[in-house]
Order: structure tokens, then C-alpha cells, then sequence
């Protein structure tokens, strides 16, 4: 028997189980569970299509797959490493010629327990192999020898937002460092705030940049020599400003995601205290480079505490060490001494990370001080949420880095969801003190404890999350609800800051509008999601059993896959014209490039716009051009005939149906055809 290899979490890969009762493996390795296991990559015909509408990214990737045998039929399955946080929306595969859509439903886990990889059975074991977020599919008819097979998969995620930055990226190693040339990468960026400072790598040649909150970046035959596709970019906040998706569906309440970033102006004299703690793992794994780079971060961290902050620093290994017996105030002499013990830390021992956790829990309380933790470890060890959540009286926050590729990711998320954190990986060990700065300097400032959220109209309702943690100077909030009221909405953070009460209001718009951010009610579906999975984990009795429930009705409704739902193959062909519970996609619509042959000038419009739409190579049946409004409701149709022409210019005035002028504000330009829908953000600013 060959050594059984572990894929990295990357890019695609597809196992093949030999129909044959009796055949010799000629794969690189067995993976556990799976016997007469043969491994096929790609063929080279990779495409990927990004999607990102504010924070938002739907990415839809394409990949031809062949049997390689001229003899033997196979069985196909299917992995795919989803990044943390992200969903599968569709999943469709093409043979001979015809299309089929994997079909959503209830996961048999009449234990209680899924591997949540959207496979069931004996899927788990393969699952294990594709990182802390696995997508698995096990097709119905095995392969012929020779035939191919095309698969086309959707995913949504939300991407976090750093210091001003937003990062995309899509790794494309497999199979024990293999690479795969993209035959195409498309890139369609949108915010309601200006971009700045967008770059790709691999570089995007083809650009098309619509305004300066909209843009497009194409490339094709990238070739193998890059690991991963990526996108930075900053959106400009003001402070002010909440930038919502949202969408209305027909006969039922709205759907949004709001985000908004405080601003880091308002003066020092109202930043609150913080009560820190450090932990660095000093195990014997943490050898050589890693305990110096720990060992500079530590005293990173101490250096800039703010006046008026307390702290401590625990090393822990099989058992915790403090440099202090308690708390102590942030001075010269004291961040001296700290300094000072931490360069004499060593490595040695095992890794008690929930004895390290429990402690600095148990060590903060509830009072005028912000409590955060920095932990830092390499290493793998138990770790039960429920524990800390109970310990977690205090209300902490506790940032974890992880570094080096062998720590165990799913502990490290657990630690950070118990206590409303966050998990940040480092495999370049000669980035761990950059990377745990920037952690650091996330939460340096914060601005408002114990904060509750108000909105004005009272329109929302079913918000995640129901808890705000405390707010920090630049730290991005982000929320998701229900809206029963479109139109203009503030959002009110009330709390305490070291002067006496605070107030942060933020403005935005709800749209009334169901063909505009059709992929919000998913998003929205795949937040309370993961809000209800972090309850599950620490629930018991009945309340475990209704989560359970929730989650899997949730997932059904959505298209969602959860650790209670998956896609099985039924050979159902996919029509492509619905997206209903059963057969699961993302609208199409938010990401067809239509909008890259249709111009609007100027935009934002004063008296009158220029409209272009070039046709060339796309379907002319049936083309309507319309305006509505944020509810949804037509103002004026532009065109609507059977056929148009290969370039269709139209001068619009900005006015309605009747010939008076509209109001500031914002419109859509909708733009059908073929049957197909695309919007375009209007401005009107007389």
C-alpha cells in the first residue's frame, strides 16, 4: 500500500474510484476510506469568472476533466477547497453535450453530526483533504473510457476587509503542488464607493473601467507559474456613509448586507483602555525562526499599548507562564520589563492551548476596560467551544494566529468564534511579525464598549449579528437582515466611550427593487447560517435539535450547502431557467458581461446621457431598455423592440414617462435582452 498524501486546500481536484471489483492503484497515494483510488487533474481548460459587488465575491469556475483510460470506466468524484466562510450556490456538469445541475436536500445525519462538505457517506474521508471548508460531490453514471466531463461551480463569500484594504484571492495549486493553466480570468468589481488602489496579480490586461466605483479586468492563457489569482483594492468610507446590497423579492420582505467603517478622527481622548493579553505558544515545535518572530510580535504588541492600558503576557507549552501575577498598568518601566522577559522566553514542551485560553479568560472582568487577547501557536490540541464560551465572561476578544501549515485550522476557528475574533493563517514563518502588526493594529483603538445597534425607520428585523462586539477605529462593521420598508435608513450605534455616552450614525438605502443584487437573499441565508452553526456547537437537548432544524430549512430554501444539506446527482437536466430550491445557481444576471458593451455618459447625469450599447455577438432578440426606480417601479422605457441594431445609441433627458424632469437621487438603467437582465447604476445630481 503507497503512503497516503494530504492535499492542500487548494484549487480542484478529481478522485476517481475504478468500477472494476479488482484494479492495482496507479494513483500518487491512497487516500483513507477509499480503495482502487485513481486521481485525474484537469485538462487545462480552467476558466473563472469574479464577481465582487462591494465585499461580496460570486465566483463561478468552469473545468474539463477526461478519463484517461481507453478501456476502463470510472466512477467520478468530485472535491473542491472552498475558502473560510464561502458557500456553494450551483453546481452543474456537462457530458455529451448536455447539461445537469446538482440537487439540494436534507443530508442523512440522523446522529446529529455532517461533515458538511456537501457529500454524504462515505464522502466524509475524501472531504477531510480539502481544508476547514470542503465541497464533495459524488456523480450518479461513471465516466466512459476517454469521455470528459465539464464542471461548473458557484460559490459566494463575503471578504473581509483590513485597514482600508479588500483581498480576493483564488489558489490554484492541487495534487501535491501541481498547477493548472487558466485558459481565462474575468473580473467585474462594483462598489457605491470609489475604488482606489486595484491591483491583480497575475496583472489584468484587458480593462474596462465603467467610473470610479466600476470596474472590469480580463486575461487569458495565464500560465502555470502562479499559484493563485488575486485582487486588491481599497473603498473608500467616510465615516458616514453605509454602504447596503439589497434586493426585495417579489411578495416578500428584503434581503440586506450593510457594512460601514468608523472613522479613525475622532481623537484620542475618547479612545477606551484596553486590558491586553499576549499568549505565545513556546512548544518545542516553536523552534528556530518561529519563537523569534513570536518573540518580536510580543514586543511589537507592548510597544504601542495606548496610556491607560493594562496588560500581561502568558508562554505556555504544557503548562503557562505569566510575566505578571495581574494586570498591570502600561508605562515605560513596566513595558521595559516585559520586553525584557519575553527575549528570555524558550521553546520546549507540548501545547495546552485550552489550559493557555482558559486562563486569560478567567483572568479578565467586566468593567470600563476592553478586553482582547492575542494568541499565537503552531500547534494542534483539544479545544471545546463550550468551555470557552463559559469562560468567556468578560465578553474578550481573542485574535489568533496560526502559523505554519500543520496547525490545526478548525481549533483555531473554534477559539475565535467562542470569543467573536478572528483567524489569521501564516505559512511564511518570515511573515509572522508582519502579520500579527497588522492584527494588532486592527484593535489598537477601540472607540465604543458594549454597543446596540438602532435603525431609523424601525425597518429592520431578524439582524446578524444580534450582538455587536466592541467597535475599533477603522475596524469594518458588518451586518445582515430583513427590511419591510424600502428607502433611505440610518443605522444608530449607541454605547460607551471614555468620555461618557456615544452615538455613530451611519445612511444608507434600502431598494424596493427585486432585479437588482439577486444574490443578496443567499448571502444573507449563508450569514445567519454560519451565526446559527456557532450556537449549535454549544447547544444541547431540544435547542440542538431546532438549530439543526433551522439550519437545514434554511439551506433547502437557499440552495445552500450546510452541514445538514448537500447536492446529490439525480440526472436531472438543468434547464437553466430557474433558480428554486431544488436546482441551485446565482442569478446570472449580476454577472453577465453585457455591461461591458453598455455606456453611460456622463454618470452621474445632470440634464442628459449618452447611452451606447454594443451588441455585437450577443442575442438582439427582444431588447428593452427601461428605467426604474430604488422600488422597483418602471419610469421610463428607452426601447423595447423585437430586434435592435448591432450599436444602439440613445440620448435619455432624465426624464419620466411623462416628460417631467425626475429628482436627485439614484436609478437603474435595466437593460434586457435575449432574456437576459443586467442593471446599471444611475446617478441624477441636477
Amino acid at each position: 500500500m503507497k503512503t497516503p498524501f494530504k492535499l492542500s486546500p487548494t484549487l480542484v481536484v478529481l478522485l476517481v474510484l475504478f468500477v472494476a471489483t479488482v484494479f492495482s492503484a496507479k494513483a500518487e497515494g491512497v487516500l483513507g476510506g477509499f480503495k482502487n483510488a485513481s486521481t485525474i487533474v484537469g485538462s487545462g481548460d480552467l476558466r473563472i469568472r469574479t464577481t465582487i459587488r462591494e465585499q461580496v465575491a460570486i465566483t463561478k469556475t468552469n473545468q474539463v476533466f477526461a478519463n484517461p483510460s481507453d478501456s476502463v470506466t470510472m466512477k467520478t468524484v468530485y472535491g473542491f477547497a472552498l475558502p473560510e466562510g464561502a458557500a456553494v450556490t450551483m453546481l452543474r456538469w456537462r457530458i455529451n453535450g448536455v447539461w445537469f445541475a446538482g440537487t439540494i436536500s436534507a443530508a442523512d445525519t440522523s446522529d446529529g453530526s455532517a461533515d458538511g462538505s456537501g457529500g454524504s457517506g462515505q464522502m466524509s474521508n475524501f472531504a477531510r483533504h480539502f481544508g476547514t471548508n470542503p465541497f464533495t460531490f459524488s456523480f450518479l453514471e461513471p465516466l466512459a473510457p476517454s469521455q470528459q466531463l465539464e464542471v461548473e461551480l458557484t460559490y459566494i463569500q463575503l471578504l473581509t476587509y483590513e485597514k482600508g484594504s479588500v483581498q480576493y484571492e483564488f489558489k490554484l495549486e492541487t495534487l501535491g503542488g501541481r498547477r493548472h493553466e487558466v485558459s481565462e480570468w474575468i473580473v467585474d468589481l462594483k462598489s457605491e464607493s470609489p475604488i482606489s488602489n486595484l491591483s491583480e496579480n497575475p496583472t489584468l490586461p484587458n480593462r474596462i473601467t465603467v467610473d470610479e466605483s466600476h470596474f472590469m479586468r480580463s486575461r487569458t492563457k495565464i500560465p502555470v507559474t502562479f499559484a493563485s489569482l488575486s485582487a486588491d483594492f481599497s473603498i473608500a468610507y467616510d465615516g458616514v456613509r453605509l454602504n447596503v446590497l439589497s434586493c426585495k423579492p417579489d411578495g416578500e420582505d428584503g434581503y440586506a448586507i450593510m457594512t460601514a467603517v468608523p472613522g479613525d478622527n475622532l481623537g484620542g481622548d475618547v479612545v477606551l483602555a484596553k486590558r491586553f493579553m499576549f499568549i505565545m505558544d513556546r512548544s518545542g515545535s516553536m523552534s528556530g525562526s518561529k519563537i523569534e518572530q513570536a518573540r518580536e510580535s510580543a514586543k511589537y504588541c507592548i510597544q504601542r499599548l495606548n496610556p491607560g492600558d493594562e496588560f500581561n503576557v502568558m508562554a505556555f507549552s504544557s503548562g503557562m507562564t505569566l510575566w505578571s501575577d495581574g494586570y498591570v498598568e502600561a508605562n515605560a518601566e513596566s513595558m521595559l520589563s516585559a520586553e525584557t522577559w519575553v527575549s528570555n522566553i524558550t521553546h520546549g514542551g507540548g501545547t495546552n492551548i485550552m489550559g493557555a485560553m482558559l486562563l486569560a479568560l478567567q483572568s479578565m472582568s467586566q468593567d470600563d476596560f476592553v478586553n482582547v487577547i492575542v494568541f499565537i501557536t503552531d500547534g494542534h490540541a483539544p479545544v471545546v467551544q463550550s468551555q470557552l464560551v463559559s469562560a468567556n465572561t468578560a465578553d474578550a476578544r481573542t485574535f489568533v494566529v496560526g502559523i505554519g501549515s500543520g496547525v490545526d485550522e478548525n481549533a483555531l476557528q473554534t477559539i475565535a468564534d467562542a470569543t467573536n475574533g478572528s483567524v489569521d493563517l501564516v505559512t511564511s514563518f518570515a511573515d509572522i511579525a508582519t502579520r500579527i502588526a497588522a492584527v494588532y493594529d486592527r484593535l489598537r483603538d477601540p472607540l465604543v464598549r458594549n454597543p446596540v445597534v438602532s435603525f431609523s425607520p424601525d425597518v429592520m428585523y431578524d439582524v446578524t449579528p444580534e450582538k455587536l462586539t466592541d467597535v475599533y477605529a477603522g475596524e469594518q462593521l458588518t451586518l445582515s437582515g430583513r427590511y419591510n420598508t424600502p428607502g433611505e435608513v440610518t443605522m444608530k450605534i449607541e454605547g460607551l466611550n471614555k468620555l461618557d455616552a456615544a452615538t455613530l450614525s451611519f445612511s444608507g438605502l434600502l431598494v424596493g427593487a427585486a432585479n437588482v443584487n439577486t444574490f443578496v437573499p443567499k448571502m444573507w441565508a449563508q450569514l445567519k447560517i454560519q451565526k446559527l452553526l456557532k450556537q449549535y456547537a454549544s447547544a444541547t437537548g431540544e435547542a440542538k435539535k431546532a438549530l439543526k432544524e433551522e439550519i437545514r430549512n434554511l439551506g433547502i430554501k437557499f440552495g445552500i450547502v450546510t452541514p445538514f444539506t448537500e447536492f446529490v446527482d439525480t440526472g436531472t437536466e438543468d434547464d437553466d431557467e430557474d433558480d428554486n430550491s431544488d436546482v441551485t445557481s446565482v442569478d446570472e444576471s449580476e454577472f453577465l458581461n453585457i455591461l461591458e458593451h453598455v455606456t453611460v455618459a456622463p454618470n452621474p447625469i445632470q440634464t442628459s446621457a449618452q447611452i451606447r450599447f454594443d451588441l455585437h455577438g450577443y442575442d438582439r432578440s427582444h431588447v428593452r431598455l427601461e428605467i426604474v426606480d430604488v422600488l422597483g417601479r418602471v419610469i421610463a422605457v428607452l426601447y423595447d423592440q423585437d430586434w435592435a441594431p448591432e450599436m444602439l445609441e440613445l440620448t435619455w433627458e432624465a426624464l419620466d414617462a411623462s416628460g417631467h424632469p425626475l429628482t436627485n437621487g439614484q436609478y437603474f438603467l435595466l437593460v434586457t435582452t435575449g432574456g437576459e437582465r443586467s442593471t446599471v447604476l444611475l446617478n441624477i445630481a441636477r
